[in-house]
């Protein structure tokens, strides 16, 4: 069940980035000198830009690609992560749309990767999703944890930012070891 634990592993390391940066967001944006309120009307952009970008990504990915595309999106949630801590202005705001974009999208792709594990199939699907989400809910209590903590020791948000990153690194090298199985018919393409 090596793709299995491929898909466990990256969904641990995606929650923690995604929960780590955006139960942090709100400060962060703070810290770059918003005021409260524009910082939490600015941290609820990813959140509105998600929704469509789950919708639709996932739906077009055809099943060959679910890697790659997970490979990119982790190169995205990167530049994201990068220039919604150091930017300011349209640029902060273009930094968050991405990350709305590219970091809530994993998750749909992932499960879609399970479905596709032949050891999984539907007849162990529910099984494979309760394990994934908890596994990956670690994460989703780390993050915020570990960049709790890195900014207590630091006084700062760029170490804890420069964490997540390594974690979206670490998620882009490791698609490449997963195997897609090979498909015919109309969902091939």
């Amino acid at each position: 069940m090596r793709n299995v634990r491929i898909v466990l592993l990256i969904g641990l390391l995606s929650f923690t980035i995604t929960h780590g940066f955006t139960n942090w967001l709100p400060k962060i944006l703070e810290n770059g000198g918003l005021s409260a309120t524009t910082a939490g009307f600015a941290a609820s952009i990813p959140i509105a830009v998600s929704i469509p970008a789950v919708l639709l990504i996932p739906h077009v990915v055809p099943p060959r690609l679910r890697s790659r595309v997970i490979a990119f999106l982790a190169l995205l949630v990167t530049v994201a992560l990068v220039v919604s801590v150091t930017a300011s202005n349209l640029s902060l705001i273009m930094g968050l749309v991405l990350f709305g974009i590219a970091g809530p999208s994993l998750f749909p792709l992932l499960m879609l990767l399970l479905m596709d594990s032949p050891e999984v199939g539907s007849e162990y699907m529910g099984l494979a999703g309760g394990i994934f989400f908890c596994v990956a809910e670690i994460g989703g209590f780390a993050g915020p944890l570990i960049m709790g903590a890195l900014v207590d020791m630091t006084g700062g948000f760029l170490v804890g930012t420069a964490f997540l990153v390594g974690l979206c690194l670490v998620i882009f090298g490791v698609t490449f070891s997963l195997r897609t199985p090979p498909t015919t018919g109309p969902e091939a393409l």
